[in-house]
């Protein structure tokens, strides 16, 4: 029996092609979790500011400052600050960054395995 080692599989990169490095399951669950905290903390804030504020006429004075605000920034600006402030949260969560560093591996897994594809004649070993 003739063993050798086929063209193309001697320079091949094994923890690319294993997705060494991916996230397990339950690292994703506990980014999901974190991921849920965020907007809850958030809403936690500002019940607690709600509730701090003394007369209605002060809440009814902030929120209409806030809301002057809201429009003033987005005549001045290009950009809606709630939609900012949702895009930076969106890039700070848990479950983006983790999602970011997964596709990392798969792209470098999909450029390995495409080069390899390309260097070997896969129908020699159909016969």
């Amino acid at each position: 029996m003739n063993q050798h080692t086929p063209p193309g599989f001697t320079n091949i990169d094994v923890e690319n092609i294993t997705f060494r490095g991916a996230s397990l399951r339950c690292h994703r669950r506990i980014a999901v979790g974190f991921t849920c905290i965020i907007p809850l903390v958030m809403v936690y804030i500002l019940v607690l500011a709600a509730q701090n504020m003394d007369g209605g006429d002060q809440l009814d004075q902030s929120i209409l400052l806030l809301l002057a605000s809201i429009i003033l920034s987005y005549v001045i600006g290009v950009e809606f600050i709630l939609i900012s402030l949702a895009r930076k949260l969106v890039q700070i969560a848990p479950i983006a960054s983790l999602y970011r560093k997964d596709k990392t591996i798969i792209e470098n897994a999909k450029r390995e395995l495409l080069a390899i594809s390309n260097q070997v004649n896969f129908e020699e070993y159909l016969l």
